[in-house]
């Protein structure tokens, strides 16, 4: 990816990470399947789904309350993610071929980097839950190509 459009990402983020709110994530919430849907049409993109269920968990988790261990600006940051991806004109608009989800990526791998270590001790505490299902410690090995569980 080059540096303009990560700059670009960077600067359509730090405009949106204070606005949101909790209507915000109860719309992507409700949307959450939109946003996967979306991730998996691209085959690049794609490679991400992983990273964005867990995120989409994460925040299912906070918003129900299981999960309150998660600052708010982490919450936020996931969630302008999310936002972006599910927003069809945005810095590249979607319906471009070919690179058309770059900008949602970037977007994304900007905001992973950003949040990690929050997603890391998620995972862990979900992991800890005598409730957890076996496809969630597969995913979670997906993602972090280590047993945190």
């Amino acid at each position: 990816m080059n540096r303009e459009l990560l700059l670009k990402v960077e600067e359509w983020f730090r405009k949106n990470v204070g606005k949101f709110g909790i209507d915000d994530l109860d719309h992507i919430l409700d949307k959450s399947a939109r946003i996967l849907e979306k991730v998996l049409s691209n085959e690049t993109f794609s490679r991400e789904i992983h990273r964005v269920r867990i995120l989409v968990r994460m925040l299912d988790d906070y918003r129900s309350g299981h999960y309150g261990e998660v600052p708010w600006n982490t919450v936020a940051a996931i969630g302008v993610a999310l936002l972006y991806i599910l927003i069809p004109i945005d810095i590249i608009p979607d319906i471009i071929p070919v690179i058309g989800f770059t900008d949602d990526l970037a977007m994304l791998l900007f905001v992973w980097k950003m949040v990690m270590r929050d997603v890391r001790e998620y995972v862990r505490w979900k992991c800890s839950q005598d409730m957890v299902d076996s496809a969630f410690r597969e995913l979670a090995m997906r993602v972090f190509d280590e047993d945190l569980c």
